[in-house]
């Protein structure tokens, strides 16, 4: 355990030097973990944004560079720093950096994740043309600490430089007008422009609203028509009475109703080419709440430091293939298993001219989905080199040893282990260990008499009648309904009889056929044996397959869970002529209050 953590530290500090320090020859940075029982918020580390480029950083939204520079993050008291090891003559002298030189300079702050000093100003405000020339402090850490000090100090000098006194001007005067827009020059030139800031503003107030309950209770927007005139004339009133506009629309209206003179005022005053209610706006503002929600969960996980992936590739209803990852991490002492997007394989892994994709296999093989996992990741900054974990299912594509998708991740997270998931193990356990013929006749019947109630709503209210509710069939993703739809189904088996006794008698001949030959099937010795040896067993692992799917249960939880209902199978089968006489018992007892003599089966 202790050598994995160093060789995950030791992964994390090639990374950040081959990233951010070119001087890896001169310095060399010393052991600079903090405390391990200190929880350290490393949020808004201003190193975290030095890789998205000159460009992407002054297109940060403000609300990201507002945070970046109020809420830099500063070194705790017990924080390590680093030094570095200068060679004077014959001597290897050692420089330390401390607190004190971080704080002689208001815009001066350290990077744990560069483990180097930064101007906070320049690297946000800098222009795109001065960074491509600028170094220390802009656009790679300062990681020698021998001169920072000092008239001609490093620190001394940038604070002097003319485009640094630009950056700060241009940083201080970003801060004013995010908190007070009114200091905005152009706002105090025009006090109606403020105005109109303010009156814009609120007029897109009740659309996000809108969006944010849609979203929430997972409604759809849009309905049959969506776009035209919100308030319609008098004639197409009356030929529109039935009509429905969508969610969206129809949500604004009853907010106008409910007295939101606001919006009332803006939709009958604007323009119609002004109304921001439409499709496009509509896609912009989800868009805008998706990026808020990003921001926010990618805030928790760069607290957490490390974290671990689940993913999965399969073809939606679309026939596309489409990837969905998951993030899960530990964030003030909870789980967190987060949402972080659906990407699509094809369009990330091969050309986006159609007429070139003959030439690519379209088979989504392991490489090209591990090489689609790592450009998720990069594109929510999200460092490879500390993601710990990997969870994916058994498949040869996804855990092959030479071209797995597993494989081609370990490449960059250099540690990270694979977790398989525990409740796919014992889905497919459950599925194909059995090689009795009763038990898959069983299985098979049961899947059919489900069926056949479910594909009629006469046959379905027959079996409600009888039974009060409707039985579960035996769902191939939903490990926990697979157990529960044969338990149910020996819990409801005689109500069940009833349904088929009653359909069986219907003058419609296809369904009476039907249910006359599922009672044949069901209403034997041989069935009920299956039936009840099958609930034995799954009764014990029912249990298994709910604590699977809990997020907040480790590998060590579910490992000792996992031996524990192996003991307890393998205790059944050491005491399994006693366990076999007690189930026998209840079969009887069971057989002869529906009139099913004991028989012996027929030999193969």
């Amino acid at each position: 355990m202790i050598q994995s953590t160093q060789t995950q530290i030791n992964a994390e500090n090639n990374y950040l030097v081959a990233e951010g320090n070119s001087n890896q020859n001169i310095v060399h940075v010393q052991n600079t973990e903090p405390n391990e029982n200190v929880l350290i918020n490393y949020s808004y580390d201003i190193g975290k944004i030095i890789d998205l480029g000159p460009s992407q950083i002054l297109n940060l939204p403000d609300e990201e560079k507002y945070l970046y520079l109020k809420e830099t993050w500063s070194p705790p008291r017990n924080y390590k720093l680093p030094c570095s090891e200068q060679q004077e003559g014959q001597r290897l002298e050692r420089r330390h950096l401390n607190l004190g030189h971080i704080n002689s300079f208001p815009w001066l702050a350290f990077s744990h994740m560069h483990q180097g000093l930064f101007c906070k100003y320049c690297v946000i405000f800098c222009s795109v043309k001065e960074k491509f020339s600028l170094k220390g402090l802009v656009t790679i850490p300062v990681t020698k600490f021998a001169k920072l000090t000092g008239k001609d100090g490093i620190l001394q000098s940038h604070n002097d430089n003319k485009y640094h006194k630009n950056a700060s001007i241009s940083g201080q005067s970003f801060l004013k007008m995010y908190k007070n827009p009114s200091l905005d020059i152009r706002n105090e030139i025009s006090s109606k422009r403020l105005e109109q800031i303010k009156e814009n503003r609120a007029r897109l107030i009740p659309s996000i609203k809108t969006i944010k309950l849609l979203g929430r209770q997972n409604i759809p927007f849009r309905g049959h028509r969506d776009d035209g005139l919100f308030f319609p004339t008098e004639t197409e009133c009356e030929s529109s009475v039935t009509s429905n506009e969508g969610n969206f629309r129809e949500l604004l209206k009853y907010r106008i109703d409910a007295g939101d003179k606001i919006l009332e005022t803006h939709l009958k005053t604007c323009s119609s080419k002004a109304t921001y209610i439409s499709k496009t706006t509509q896609n912009e503002l989800i868009e805008s709440c998706g990026t808020e929600i990003l921001v926010t969960i990618k805030n928790r996980i760069f607290s957490s430091k490390y974290y671990c992936i689940l993913f999965d590739e399969t073809t939606d209803l679309s026939h596309t293939s489409q990837m969905s990852l998951v993030v899960r991490y530990l964030y003030d002492n909870n789980i967190y298993e987060d949402f972080i997007g659906f990407i699509n394989c094809h369009t990330a892994a091969y050309p986006a001219d159609v007429n070139e994709i003959e030439n690519f296999d379209p088979v989504m093989r392991g490489k090209v989905i591990g090489q689609t996992a790592l450009k998720l990741l990069k594109s929510v900054q999200l460092n490879p080199s500390l993601c710990v974990g990997i969870g994916t299912d058994g498949c040869e594509v996804m855990v092959s040893e030479q071209v797995g998708a597993v494989q081609e991740i370990k490449k960059k997270t250099l540690v990270a282990e694979r977790c398989a998931c525990f409740n796919h193990m014992l889905n497919l356990s459950v599925s194909k260990s059995s090689q009795v013929q009763a038990i898959r006749n069983l299985v098979g019947s049961i899947k059919e008499i489900v069926a056949s109630f479910n594909a009629s709503p006469k046959r379905q209210f027959i079996l409600k009648s009888t039974l009060k509710h409707h039985i579960e069939g035996l769902c191939e993703t939903r490990w926990t309904e697979r157990h529960d739809s044969v338990l149910r189904f020996k819990n409801d088996f005689k109500k069940i009889v009833e349904g088929l006794d009653k359909i069986s008698a219907w003058r419609e001949s296809a369904s009476s056929r039907k249910a006359s030959l599922y009672k044949i099937a069901i209403l034997n010795f041989e069935f009920i044996v299956a039936l009840f040896c099958l609930s034995e067993l799954l009764s014990i692992t029912q249990p298994l397959s709910v604590i699977f799917q809990k997020k907040n249960l480790d590998k060590t939880q579910a490992t000792d869970i996992l031996t524990s209902t192996l003991h307890a199978l393998m205790e059944k089968r050491s005491l399994s002529e006693n366990n076999f006489n007690k189930l026998w018992e209840q079969i009887e007892e069971y057989s002869d209050d529906l009139g099913i003599h004991p028989q012996m089966p027929r030999l193969p």
